[in-house]
């Protein structure tokens, strides 16, 4: 975005898309310095009611806002709806020979273990995050990096997006410049 500190954010909502255009202070308050909202036939069962018109009123609500905040939006964050989203929790462990120190490699091989969407081509991993770690089966942590350990488990929760919403959303973004 042209102003540091600012960031746009686009809404799906199942009547209206909305993009909001915030300033980000140093003092962690959000400061809404446009909104430009756009009437839609919205979505129904993981697909949209009206493709056309999501295009419509997603170009729209982008060009309002853009005009609204007098400047170019160079990145914008997208919320999308749970319909088009799905959140699985998995539970790998891991065991290692002898006691030793738990490593960033570890831990991220732990996370690609877990991961219940890996083999599933229609759905994309969007974010991944440990609730907890268990270490040797008694000590509950947030952060196993560099604890010894024989053996560790975590509590992960995995949130995927339907791969045609992200090609959808992609194409709609890109030909709105």
């Amino acid at each position: 975005m042209a102003r540091t500190g600012d960031v746009a954010v686009l809404d799906i909502g199942s009547q209206k898309i909305s993009v909001l255009v915030v300033e980000r202070p140093n003092n962690g308050i959000l400061s809404v310095k446009t909104i430009s909202e756009v009437a839609y036939s919205g979505f129904m069962d993981s697909s949209w009611i009206d493709g056309a018109d999501t295009v419509r009123a997603i170009a729209e609500a982008i060009a309002d806002a853009k005009d609204k905040y007098g400047s170019k939006i160079r990145k914008l964050y997208v919320g999308v709806p749970s319909e088009f989203c799905e959140v699985r929790l998995a539970s790998p462990s891991v065991e290692f020979p002898k006691t030793r120190r738990v490593a960033a490699t570890d831990i991220d091989s732990l996370f690609d273990r877990g991961n219940p969407f890996k083999n599933d081509m229609e759905i994309v991993l969007v974010n991944r995050s440990a609730n907890y770690y268990v270490i040797d089966n008694s000590k509950k942590v947030v952060e196993p990096l560099g604890l010894d350990a024989r053996e560790f488990k975590a509590y992960i929760s995995y949130i995927a997006c339907r791969r045609a919403l992200i090609e959808f959303l992609d194409k709609v973004l890109r030909d709105c410049g």
